[in-house]
């Protein structure tokens, strides 16, 4: 892998004296950025096709809608992105899976999740936030063209757009950052504040999923993860003193004290994290990680980016 730092040659301790180069810094900010407006440029249009398509397609098949709005909204994302030249790479396997690996990730998605949807509940309750709970909307109106879109089209569609284009758009940059803009341009795609922040911790998951194992588990993660919202949890409210519902309920407890326990006292496990985040002490990258997360930080554009979606995420505008 080519070194994008500058070192001062009269110095012998060539390895403490990689810094970033400018030109590097700024062909990242730049990276990051059309990241951001691709992101926007797909909610704006996604924004008016919905209600353009609404004319000529009966809210009854209100999946199909969605299918067609998406689709749509893609091309120019697709596009800008130079897409095409992305196609191949949502093939490659980056790293095996095991079976362990599955189930604490799994755990850990619904772990992520708990903190932040009950930090959006905290937050709705505490400043009065009127949102749209999209989820409960598709539970309570679910059919089998919402089903299509919620459970099979959705988890490709974004998956392609946010782990595909944008998560392969940033991976020769830093991971870290890479993955933490990937995560929250997905959440507030979302367009309202349930999902806007709720969906962030889940997102993050899967981000890392799409990073550092490949495209196709970050979309079996999504896959999971909406069957689980629209289908498993909608039968475990309507019977909640099933047998059935008990025994999942109790399974995914367990899994997530698990995975809790495994994060917080197992070093192999964070060991592992850092080593696919190319943050451990031993990686040679780990300076470009950390330094690309501080110029990410720094940079204006993602701050006014955060406060503009969360602004029209509470107001409702789309």
């Amino acid at each position: 892998m080519i070194n994008n730092y500058n070192f001062d040659e009269n110095n012998e301790n060539h390895s403490d004296n990689f810094e970033f180069n400018n030109d590097y810094k700024e062909k990242e900010r730049r990276a990051y950025r059309q990241i951001i407006f691709t992101s926007i440029i797909f909610l704006f249009s996604l924004n008016f096709i919905v209600p353009f398509l609404a004319n000529f397609i009966s809210q009854e098949i209100s999946g199909i809608l969605m299918i067609l709005a998406v689709s749509i909204s893609l091309i120019p994302v697709f596009l800008l992105m130079d897409g095409k030249n992305k196609l191949g790479k949502l093939k490659v396997i980056r790293k095996k899976m095991t079976f362990s690996n599955f189930l604490f990730l799994f755990g850990l998605m619904f772990l992520s999740s708990i903190v932040f949807v009950n930090l959006t509940n905290i937050l709705i309750k505490a400043f009065n936030i009127q949102s749209v709970d999209v989820t409960r909307i598709i539970n309570d109106n679910l059919n089998l063209n919402l089903f299509i879109y919620a459970v099979i089209f959705a988890p490709i569609m974004e998956e392609f757009q946010f782990r595909g284009l944008y998560l392969e758009h940033g991976r020769k940059y830093s991971s870290l950052a890479t993955i933490l803009l990937v995560s929250i341009c997905f959440s507030f795609m979302h367009g309202n504040f349930i999902q806007s922040i709720g969906t962030i911790g889940m997102s993050l998951v899967i981000s890392y999923v799409g990073y550092s194992y490949g495209f196709v588990y970050a979309v079996l993660f999504h896959f999971i993860n909406n069957l689980y919202a629209t289908i498993v949890s909608r039968y475990i409210i309507a019977n909640p003193e099933s047998t059935l519902a008990m025994f999942v309920g109790i399974a995914i407890l367990i899994l997530i004290l698990v995975t809790a326990g495994l994060l917080i006292f197992n070093k192999s496990v964070k060991d592992e994290i850092k080593e696919n985040l190319g943050v451990s002490k031993e990686d040679a990258d780990k300076e470009k990680n950390i330094d690309g997360l501080n110029n990410l930080i720094k940079d204006p554009a993602f701050y006014i980016y955060i406060i503009v979606f969360i602004t029209l995420s509470v107001l409702e505008v789309f």
